[in-house]
């Protein structure tokens, strides 16, 4: 029997952000935040009550998901956003005002890949950062081809 990685195993949310450096009170906005929302709530938890995430993402059953989570954690700075990340300012966060972007596995999925891009990079403020991580176009016995 093969068992494959998954969930935090792959992708360490708490590592890889504390890599990046957020801190208590930061803005963040993950574009894609997905049904686990594993980077959104565990930025949520770092940024604090002061915090502010945004969990944006195109279906609304994820953003449930997300919300339901974040309640059952007692998680209150998570705002969600139901928005299509391939049209420009649909998500509605202001312009220059996060922190830090997430983009994590979304990328490949887009067809408009540079309006997505956009769309990010204008909500990040001056010496904000921008963090993507996608599945490399490569064939491998786990995630898309």
């Amino acid at each position: 029997m093969v068992q494959v990685s998954g969930g935090n195993e792959l992708l360490n949310p708490e590592k890889i952000l504390k890599k990046i450096g957020i801190g208590f009170g930061n803005k963040i906005a993950d574009f894609g935040c997905g049904g686990a929302g594993f980077f959104t709530l565990a930025a949520a938890r770092m940024t604090g009550d002061k915090g502010v995430v945004y969990a944006v993402d195109v279906l609304k059953p994820v953003l449930a998901s997300v919300e339901s989570k974040a309640f059952l954690n007692g998680i209150r700075n998570i705002k969600t956003i139901w928005s299509n990340l391939e049209i420009y300012k649909a998500t509605r966060i202001p312009d220059k005002t996060v922190d830090l972007a997430l983009l994590i596995n979304v990328l490949f999925q887009s067809e408009k890949k540079l309006d997505l891009l956009k769309e990010c990079l204008r909500t990040i403020k001056k010496g904000g950062r921008f963090v993507i991580i996608d599945w490399k176009a490569i064939g491998a016995p786990l995630g898309p081809p």
